[in-house]
C-alpha cells in the first residue's frame, strides 16, 4: 500500500495535531498521505480549517471505507 489516510476530526488545534503526525509519518516512510475530510459531514462542533492553511498537502472526502485503511 503506498497511501496512508488520516481522518482529520476537532478543532484547530487537533487538526494541527493530525497534520503533524501525517507529516511525520509521510517522512519516516516515504509513503503518500492523505487526509481525508469526510468527518466534517457529520462533525458540527467546529469546521475544517487546516485545507486551507496547508494547500499543498492531499486533502480528500472519502465516501467509503472499504478502500482504505484508518490510523486512529
Amino acid at each position: 500500500m503506498n497511501k496512508i489516510y488520516i481522518p482529520l476530526v476537532g478543532g484547530l488545534g487537533n487538526q494541527l495535531f493530525q497534520i503533524s503526525i501525517g507529516y511525520a509519518i509521510q517522512k519516516i516512510t516515504s509513503k503518500q498521505v492523505l487526509f481525508d475530510t469526510s468527518e466534517f459531514r457529520r462533525y458540527k462542533d467546529h469546521s475544517l480549517v487546516v485545507d486551507q492553511l496547508f494547500p499543498n498537502l492531499s486533502f480528500v472526502n472519502m465516501k467509503s471505507s472499504i478502500f482504505k485503511v484508518k490510523i486512529k
